[in-house]
């Protein structure tokens, strides 16, 4: 049944794009480098549904966020809780409310996702600082990347220096009293040194009551060639947030007090995240190349419940990288060989603690937890014949956890919870088959088979036990995704591409919250019995005319139970049909115009693994922006959500308590609003 609907699905897409495509002239194709195997390769040797966003795309999307450029992107579904982009998730393949957890997000190569449940905050990648971003949909990327990597892999690329000194100054404002400043300074000498500084502030009022946010960033990176082989790059940053959380609203509450309320009005985060990266690089014509890179990262987290009345939450977490690799050049049989070995030694120290219910007081308890994790891989291209290549690599890694649990209260019903000294070791691997053929310029068919897997996080192994004490669950199981992917890629021209891609992951002890789960049904972190996530992923961008181009994708998605009590059902929070459709106009030769609109369909709510409620309603939305370019100057102005749509990226079910009985619950998305932001160049 499911194949026939791929197949069908197969079958119209290329039949929407031949007529428009068969007419298609001849033209400089170009081959993009991409980045995705750990050194720098060709888009046509990548054996995995892979897509670059370009600089230039970014400009006319007008994002405000990464997360935005996430949208309208085929097989990612975003969900962004409060609409002001502080705590948002991107999904590859249906892992639902746990998807953030499944794909990894690099900057420039380093590790953004956190070892807690904490999830990646986009905010600290300004998009005027990102030169593309390569998204791997795939579990490919478990062999040379490890942990997280389990349905894909984001990889965002900065802006390096280059020429003489130069810079940028932006500046931006939109609907909710959003206001954005950013500047720029880099430059550089061609094969020695390059520089590149940003700074740049962020705030806006949100829409919801108290979903206000204010960021800001700063972030340098330098190279030096000391001599014709060896080379030092430092790279550092700092980015800090404060937000509201203005919590979830039930049906009751929006029909109330409206969209736009806030259940809580005084609840808020801030945080700091500081990072520095030392890159060493040597090589040599017939040693190869060598690289060494060393990366240390400290976050702060404080959230205060001043509304909802929860303790203070507390949470530091330092982590220290060393990621020595080598990348040789060989001649096999004649044939060209890329060969890629290394290791990944990282080191994590979490600390949490909660004080009581106002800032400043007295301390309730504490977390300690030392994550270290060892991995060793290695991975080989082989050129088969001239356009054949076969990728193929393994990885096996392992994890140390020891933990570290003290409880201060003394005066609580239930407390004090016993002390929690443990250690727990699990060890996993991860494989790839790839083949990748290149019957055209720009143009291949990919097959893959890989196998990935996702460590848990740090917090995932806490529960209450029967006697409502804190208790770690270390029969907690890593979980292991087994992905098949075949597509094909093809440029019929220059402006004239499309690609489709056949994906079915197969996943044992998937990790996941279960709401109703404990010995209480509080709730408890556990391993679903057997999952498979399937689908379809398409896309299309062609130039109809000299100043006109129109573009799209589509994306089927199937998440289900395989076993257990859930046996049949839906993945709560993964939408079967996402679909984006736009088109290009250049009014000018200084003037672009754009306009899309994505489609998200029907899915059912967080915690409704039972598939009892009802799938909530999928939406529609459009965006539009112009973009004038003259001389040293842009400006772009955008309207988002252009109908005006009421909804909700993130929806679920659980019990009210302001009605006694379980609802459905929302975090309502933004409504229309505008952007607009200016540019100069010096």
């Amino acid at each position: 049944m499911f194949l026939g609907r791929v197949l069908l699905m197969v079958v119209l897409f290329v039949e929407m794009t031949a007529g428009l495509l068969w007419s298609a002239e001849g033209g400089d194709l170009g081959r993009l480098v991409i980045t995705p195997f750990r050194y720098e390769d060709l888009a046509g040797k990548t054996a995995a549904d892979l897509t670059v966003i370009s600089q230039e795309e970014l400009q006319q999307m007008n994002a405000r966020t990464v997360a935005d450029v996430m949208r309208s992107q085929p097989g990612l579904d975003v969900r962004d809780w409060y609409g002001n982009g502080m705590k948002t998730a991107v999904d590859i393949a249906g892992f639902g409310e746990q998807g953030a957890l499944n794909v990894l997000v690099m900057l420039d190569g380093r590790r953004l996702n956190d070892v807690d449940l904490g999830g990646v905050d986009w905010a600290q990648i300004p998009v005027e600082r990102i030169e593309r971003i390569e998204i791997l949909r795939s579990g490919a990327g478990g062999v040379l990347y490890g942990d997280n990597a389990s349905s894909g892999v984001i990889n965002i690329v900065s802006k390096r220096g280059s020429g003489s000194l130069q810079g940028v100054l932006k500046a931006g404002a939109g609907s909710y009293g959003a206001l954005d400043q950013s500047v720029s300074v880099s430059g550089g000498a061609a094969n020695r040194y390059d520089y590149r500084f940003d700074a740049g502030r962020s705030e806006s009022n949100g829409y919801r009551m108290n979903s206000f946010s204010r960021t800001e960033n700063f972030s340098m990176n330098t190279a030096l060639e000391l001599t014709d082989t060896f080379a030092v790059s430092l790279g550092a940053g700092s980015h800090t947030a404060r937000y509201g959380m203005p919590g979830a609203l039930w049906q009751n509450h929006i029909d109330q007090y409206g969209r736009r309320y806030a259940r809580y009005a005084e609840d808020y985060t801030k945080n700091g995240d500081d990072y520095v990266v030392i890159g060493l690089k040597n090589q040599s014509m017939d040693k190869g190349e060598s690289l060494l890179d060393f990366s240390y990262r400290r976050k702060k987290t404080d959230s205060f419940f001043l509304s909802s009345g929860n303790p203070t939450l507390r949470n530091d977490i330092e982590t220290f990288g060393l990621t020595p690799r080598h990348v040789w050049q060989l001649q096999l049989a004649g044939r060209d060989n890329r060969l890629v070995a290394g290791a990944d030694l990282y080191k994590s120290f979490y600390r949490s603690s909660q004080n009581e219910y106002m800032d400043d007081q007295s301390l309730q308890n504490y977390t300690h937890v030392t994550k270290s994790s060892l991995a060793g891989y290695i991975q080989n291209e082989l050129a088969l014949l001239d356009p054949l290549s076969f990728i193929t690599g393994v990885r096996y890694e392992t994890a140390r956890y020891a933990f570290n649990y003290h409880d201060y209260d003394t005066t609580s019903w239930g407390h004090p919870y016993p002390d929690q000294d443990t250690k727990t070791r699990p060890v996993m691997r991860a494989w790839n088959n790839g083949l990748v053929y290149e019957y055209a310029p720009a143009s291949n068919v990919f097959a893959d088979m890989a196998q990935s897997f996702r460590f848990p996080a740090v917090d995932e192994f806490s529960y209450q036990d029967a006697a409502f004490q804190q208790q770690l669950d270390t029969s907690l199981r890593p979980q292991t995704a087994r992905t098949f992917q075949l597509g094909v890629r093809h440029q019929f021209a220059e402006g004239r591409k499309a690609s489709v891609a056949l994906f079915r992951t197969n996943m044992e002890d998937e990790l996941y919250y279960n709401s109703n789960g404990g010995p209480w049904g509080f709730g408890k972190n556990e391993n679903y019995d057997r999952t498979t996530h399937q689908g379809l992923t398409s896309s299309a961008d062609i130039r109809l005319a000299g100043s006109l181009s129109v573009y799209g994708n589509y994306s089927l998605t199937e998440a289900e139970f395989e076993n257990g009590i859930y046996n049949g059902n839906s993945i709560p929070l993964v939408p079967r049909h996402k679909a984006a459709l736009g088109l290009r106009v250049l009014l000018s030769r200084d003037l672009n115009w754009d306009v899309g609109s994505s489609y998200v369909g029907r899915r059912y709510g967080l915690n409704d693994q039972a598939n009892a409620q009802g799938r909530v309603n999928g939406y529609m939305v459009m965006d539009t922006n112009i973009l004038w370019t003259i001389q040293d100057w842009k400006l772009s102005v955008g309207v988002n959500n252009l109908l005006d749509k009421e909804y909700a990226e993130m929806a679920g079910y659980a019990f009210n308590s302001s009605t006694l009985y379980s609802d459905r619950f929302y975090y309502p998305s933004p409504g229309r609003n505008y952007r607009l932001s200016v540019e100069y160049r010096f």
